[in-house]
């Protein structure tokens, strides 16, 4: 990376800790830090989890995470349960007054992201969730559970063009004949067989992650045309989740 790339990214990570109130002593004004109300809503979206789950998750010292934990039994805010699988683990369990407390949080973050968010026109609300789609996508493993696919939208034949040629470029080696023989498809598409085929889109946030197209080429033929698939929403199981019923081919 160069200087310029480093600085952009570090500019909008100043912006997002602000946004997100990283910097203040509390989490919402609650008396808990950031890593404190990350444990809760950890434990208490995976009850029942070992604490070199949790720390292995969240990527926080054990040491620190015991500390943690050591206070929220305190204020019977999380009880313990020796796990029956491994006498030797705890199981770790938020209590009522923990579940009560977690729901609160919960309340005011969704509060906060309305307030930062909620007068945005809807397309500007697309483009942020796309764009943060973009960034988890090339972090973190995508989950099929978060894809769908949907009938292509007004404009996105074009990032299905440039994300194939972007990708066949990279994997297969093609040049720039690719992308004069993919628009001038695309353009017969749209104007030669108008009401004679259809385009369907992955999407993950409203990010497009791949596209599949049908096209009639002759009483009852078709052809199979665009597809391809995001490298991080390769081999995630998606496919096992989708039929040709289901997406209307058959």
């Amino acid at each position: 990376m160069d200087q310029v790339e480093i600085g952009r990214i570090r500019s909008f990570n100043r912006f997002f800790t602000r946004l997100a109130g990283v910097l203040d002593r509390s989490v919402l004004k609650s008396g808990f830090s950031l890593a404190e109300a990350r444990v809760l809503f950890e434990i208490g979206t995976h009850p029942g989890g070992h604490s070199r789950d949790f720390t292995a998750r969240l990527g926080l010292d054990p040491g620190y995470f015991s500390r943690i934990i050591g206070r929220f039994k305190a204020r019977k805010l999380v009880a313990a349960e020796k796990s029956e699988r491994d006498g030797r683990l705890s199981c770790l369990f938020l209590t009522d007054e923990g579940k009560a407390i977690l729901q609160n949080l919960e309340s005011r973050a969704n509060s906060k992201v309305e307030a930062s968010f909620g007068d945005l026109p809807e397309e500007g609300l697309r483009e942020i969730l796309s764009s943060m789609a973009g960034i988890l996508s090339q972090k973190e493993p995508v989950s099929p559970k978060e894809l769908l696919i949907r009938p292509c939208r007004a404009g996105e034949l074009g990032v299905i063009a440039y994300r194939h040629c972007v990708l066949y470029g990279e994997e297969y080696g093609f040049d720039a004949t690719f992308e004069n023989y993919l628009l001038d498809g695309m353009s017969r598409f749209l104007w030669e067989h108008a009401g004679k085929g259809k385009v369907w889109v992955v999407d993950y946030w409203g990010r497009v992650m791949g596209s599949i197209a049908i096209v009639e080429t002759g009483e009852k033929e078709a052809q199979l045309r665009w597809f391809y698939l995001e490298p991080s929403c390769r081999s995630v199981g998606f496919g096992k989740k989708t039929d040709g019923n289901r997406l209307g081919l058959l």
